[in-house]
């Protein structure tokens, strides 16, 4: 009995183990306002990644490149931008996928110069589509501006002193 019950476990085990990296269990912020889909947070922090690489460098921040983005298109933009900027994403994904709407391609598994080409485009423009200027220009300043105020920024190229900074008593006026 001890024998079967043994075969039946190693079964159900080896046709398990295939299955599991298929498995997908990372989970995603929702914001209210964005119905961005999981491929999509991918390709924005891949992309704000490209725009401003990091490297090395410890840069410690509250939250994520990719959260302080979306969490401020949520929060601090107009919902005409916010469509806007939903739609050129919507057109960067047609841009990557070579203008065929039935092929599906990853930032992630574009080499690299395929991704500076890609970023190439969105820095030019050529396309003329507003929204997609709009997209790549508020993923480009959000990424910018979550690099600057961090404490790294701050403390290390403008020299500044958090408070309660120094405290000189006696001063001869």
């Amino acid at each position: 009995m001890n024998r079967r019950k043994a075969i039946q476990c190693l079964s159900v085990a080896a046709v398990a183990i295939p299955l599991l990296p298929g498995c997908n269990t990372t989970e995603f912020k929702v914001y209210e306002f964005l119905p961005i889909e999981k491929k999509d947070y991918s390709l924005i922090e891949q992309l704000a990644q490209l725009i401003l690489p990091k490297g090395n460098l410890d840069i410690t921040t509250p939250e994520l490149t990719l959260d302080f983005i979306l969490t401020n298109i949520n929060d601090c933009h107009k919902p005409a931008d916010q469509e806007k900027y939903l739609e050129g994403l919507k057109l960067f994904h047609f841009h990557l996928s070579g203008g065929k709407p039935d092929k599906k391609i990853a930032f992630h598994k574009l080499d690299s110069e395929e991704q500076f080409a890609a970023l190439e485009f969105l820095q030019k423009g050529s396309s003329g589509s507003e929204s997609l200027k709009h997209f790549y220009h508020i993923t480009k300043s959000l990424t910018q501006l979550h690099f600057t105020s961090s404490d790294y920024f701050m403390t290390n190229y403008l020299d500044f002193e958090f408070i309660p900074a120094r405290f000189n008593g006696c001063v001869p006026v």
